[in-house]
């Protein structure tokens, strides 16, 4: 491993020539070469102003939503309302969840191994990521085995729906599983 400095800025490389370390912040591999997984103080608390905005934002959608949900009579549109309401409510959630890792210490680890550590252990996380995604599935097995029992068009799209919200959430929790595990590794 050998240093070298450039500007104000101190390098850190591997017997490669790999770069490893800056003051800016550890780097880590990812498609394209290395990249930071620490980001300047300036462009941290940008981010964190963004990220606070977002929050807002989805939690007054949340509000509104309840209160339009109270407003209809039928089933139908009631779960339609629900099910945006709870979306605004995960993506709350989940930006509340990234801030509360930005506010952490500054840490050489990048966010995934940040968030792993610091909730649960990745063996269990992966395990569970592959059982939710069999039951998922399960799921949509069970959903098209229901809507081959249906010749009501409501019935038909609201069942086809889940199908794809299923779907797709296979496919988020593949995405994020993909790039936890490459990062943590």
């Amino acid at each position: 491993m050998r240093k070298g400095s450039e500007g104000k800025i101190s390098l850190t490389y591997d017997a490669d020539g790999t770069l490893l370390y800056s003051t800016l912040g550890p780097f880590f591999r990812q498609a394209g070469g290395l990249v930071p997984t620490v980001i300047t103080v300036e462009l941290r608390n940008e981010l964190v102003d963004l990220i606070r905005e977002q929050v807002e934002i989805e939690k007054e959608s949340a509000a509104r939503l309840s209160e339009t949900e109270q407003k209809v009579g039928t089933g139908a549109a009631r779960l339609l309302l629900v099910e945006m309401k709870c979306d605004s409510q995960k993506h709350a959630a989940i930006l509340e969840a990234i801030l509360e890792a930005l506010k952490g210490a500054q840490s050489s680890k990048p966010l995934w191994q940040q968030a792993f550590d610091g909730f649960a252990d990745p063996v269990i996380v992966k395990r569970e990521i592959e059982n939710h995604k069999t039951l998922g599935k399960s799921m949509v097995a069970h959903i098209q085995k229901e809507m081959s029992k249906t010749d009501d068009e409501a019935v038909r799209t609201l069942l086809q729906h889940l199908t794809e919200d299923e779907k797709r959430h296979s496919e988020i929790l593949d995405s994020i599983a993909q790039r936890c595990y490459s990062m943590i590794r």
